[in-house]
Order: structure tokens, then sequence, then C-alpha cells
């Protein structure tokens, strides 16, 4: 899931996965934990697998049960990964990619969804939703500049 095509599809796929096949993916990150974390294209699918995977553990609210241990064996998986990420801790939360993972975790092991509003910054939102923004800066009350976001690109004008 190092490749940016691969790990599209791979979390798309995720969000269709049974808990069997989620276990499977822990299990194979499980071997690599710092670099399912810390790759560019890899947090993405680790973010994903675990905002996926924890619907599967037993006594959670949404919980799907299995017939077999699989939920129990998720659960151990994710522990794996929270004793990785509070042993890096200090380093992964400066990370630009396991930063993110670290909230991800937080937010499935204290079973609480946290609003995209609170995650993302006001400019991260707009681009997701491919929106503009405007901000206009007032220096010393001659000139107004506006700073424009638009299709991916920043654009200054000078009023």
């Amino acid at each position: 899931s190092q490749n940016q095509t691969v790990s599209g599809i791979i979390e798309n796929l995720l969000q269709q996965a049974d808990s069997g096949q989620c276990l499977q993916v822990l299990k194979a990150f499980s071997a690599d934990w710092e670099l399912a974390c810390t790759d560019r294209f890899a947090c993405h699918v680790t973010q994903t697998l675990l905002l996926t995977s924890w619907k599967y553990c037993p006594n959670t609210e949404s919980s799907s049960l299995s017939e077999d241990d699989t939920g129990e064996q998720i659960c151990e998986e994710l522990l794996g990964l929270y004793g990785t990420a509070m042993s890096q801790l200090a380093v992964w939360m400066q990370h630009m990619y396991a930063s993110h993972i670290v909230r991800a975790l937080l937010e499935v092991l204290g079973g609480s969804k946290i609003s995209e509003n609170v995650i993302r910054i006001r400019l991260s939102r707009m681009r997701a939703k491919g929106q503009g923004i405007c901000a206009r800066i007032h220096c010393q009350g001659i000139s107004v500049t506006s700073i424009i976001f638009h299709n991916n690109c920043f654009y200054r004008v000078y009023l």
C-alpha cells in the first residue's frame, strides 16, 4: 500500500470488508506498524482500516460479532498498534502522517467519532469539497489583499 493508486483501491475495499478481511489486513500491517503509519500512502489505508475494523470488536455499540473469535483477534491487533503508537508517541505526534493515525487510534479506543469540522482546518475542508476560499488582509489601512484558493491554486489579488 505504498503506492498511491493501490492505496486508494485498498481504502475503498476496506470500507466494504467483513471482519475476516479486516483481520487479514491488520495482521499483514502488524508486521511493520512503523511503515504502515508513517508512509505517505499507507497511513491512509491504516487510518481507514482502524475506522473500519473497530466495529467488529466485542462490546462496541455497533458491534457486528462473528461466530468465531475474529472480533477478539481484531482487538488484539488494535492493541498491538496501540502499544507501538505509545512507544513512539513523542515522534508520531509530530510526524506528518503518523499523527493522523494517533488521532484515529484514540478515536477508536475512546469509542467516540470526532466531527470533521474539528479534525480538519477550514482550508483543508474547502479543498476536499473543491470550493474556493477568499480571505481579506488589511495592511495598515492602505491596501487590501485577497488571497483566493481555487482549483488547488492560491491567487493573490491586490485591490
